[in-house]
């Protein structure tokens, strides 16, 4: 298998600046809290896929924003490397940071911090495409990966960002493009109320002892305990 980037888009998690639509049920702080639990999941999950494999075939990298901040060497050591978002739209950093890898590597991967319960065994069997897409329940994707090609950045200029249609002009851009993306099982990310709900069920439908289980996610959703959840017990 050709070696491929895993770029993992994360804000510093500080109130206010994070989960803004659920800082307005949940507070800030709360807000901030799962945001920081959600990264450092996807951290020690990335980090744990890599090593799995043999080396260099998967390499972690960190989008972050800001680059500087004193976080990201704390949750994200090596092998994470990690690179500034940069400015402007989600569309323009995404096309930089597939720009950027496409210089060291065949195929580079997207993923977003905010899918928490998206096992380690789906986004492994993802990192297996060339090209392809995993869609979330909202309209939107959770992760992208494209063999090197030219013109990448095209495929997110000008896009509708945080509306139910980002995937589906996905597809017709990549279409467009001559890319057929192999669309994988939709999964689902955090940004409002019922979402929590969603995930608390989810995962207290799973083992804890399992070394795939978010474990910083579950012990942040039981201490933020929005209004409308009942006491969170994992089996």
């Amino acid at each position: 298998m050709k070696p491929a980037a895993l770029v993992l888009f994360g804000k510093v998690p500080l109130p206010g600046r994070v989960k803004t639509r659920l800082a307005g049920v949940i507070g800030p702080e709360n807000a901030a809290a799962l945001s920081e639990s959600f990264l450092r999941d996807a951290s020690r999950c990335c980090a744990a896929l890599a090593s799995a494999r043999p080396a260099g075939e998967i390499v972690p990298v960190l989008a972050a924003d800001p680059q500087s901040h004193p976080f990201w060497s704390e949750v994200f050591p090596a092998p994470w490397r990690i690179e500034a978002q940069g400015e402007g739209d989600l569309g323009r950093r995404l096309g930089r940071a597939f720009e950027r890898e496409f210089q060291r590597h065949e195929r580079v991967a997207v993923l977003g911090s905010d899918h928490p319960a998206l096992p380690r065994t789906a986004l492994d069997r993802f990192l297996e495409s060339s090209n392809a897409i995993l869609p979330t329940r909202d309209g939107g994707f959770a992760a992208l990966i494209l063999a090197r090609r030219t013109g990448t950045a095209a495929l997110f200029e000008q896009m509708e960002w945080s509306t139910p249609t980002v995937f589906e002009q996905t597809l017709a851009r990549a279409r467009r493009a001559s890319i057929e993306l192999e669309i994988f099982p939709e999964t689902y990310d955090i940004d409002r109320e019922a979402d929590l709900d969603f995930l608390a069920r989810d995962l207290g439908e799973r083992d804890p002892r399992d070394p795939d289980f978010p474990r910083a996610t579950w012990e942040a959703l039981r201490a933020v305990r929005p209004p409308r959840n009942r006491p969170l017990v994992a089996k």
